[in-house]
């Protein structure tokens, strides 16, 4: 059960934080909000960066994937301090995310492969420095799949920025 819940929340605060950085009309349009919109100033908290990433899925699920990836790193309470991010496949369905601990999230790797879900059972196996997080570790599934994960995000100088 907790292993769902783990499946349901990542990707959930993924999309809610990529979802936080867009900016819109939020209000009535009656009253102005004094705080600069994150598209006019730049992201709060929030820092966007172009990686790239090698990875390869294994053993219940088949994948591999080479190319563009990107990492945000926040400075805010409560979220992880980084979060790696690879799309792929047809309308990008395939998704691997790493995080590093921060809040209330631990260090963790979450796959979506072909509508399946995958998720670490702990930190071991995951390495994050400033410039490139590293995957390699068993995975497992909601209905007890496992998968064997190897990725590696490169984020360093030559790393591109990301728009």
């Amino acid at each position: 059960m907790r292993l769902r819940r783990a499946l349901l929340l990542l990707p959930s605060l993924s999309l809610a934080l990529t979802l936080g950085a867009c900016s819109g009309d939020d209000g009535d349009g009656d009253q102005a909000d004094p705080t600069p919109s994150p598209s006019a100033s730049g992201p709060v908290g929030d820092a966007e960066k172009g990686c790239t990433v090698e990875l390869t899925v294994s053993g219940g699920a088949e994948a591999t994937y080479s190319g563009e990836a990107r990492v945000i790193r926040s400075t805010q309470e409560g979220q992880p301090k980084a979060i790696y991010m690879a799309a792929w496949g047809k309308d990008d369905q395939n998704t691997l995310n790493v995080y590093q601990a921060g809040g209330e999230i631990e260090t963790s790797a979450v796959l979506s492969l072909d509508g399946s879900n995958f998720a670490s059972q702990g930190s071991e196996g995951i390495e994050i420095t400033r410039r490139e997080a590293t995957a390699e570790l068993p995975l497992t599934g909601a209905d007890d799949e496992s998968a064997d994960l190897a990725a590696t995000f490169t984020c360093g100088r030559g790393g591109k920025n990301a728009d």
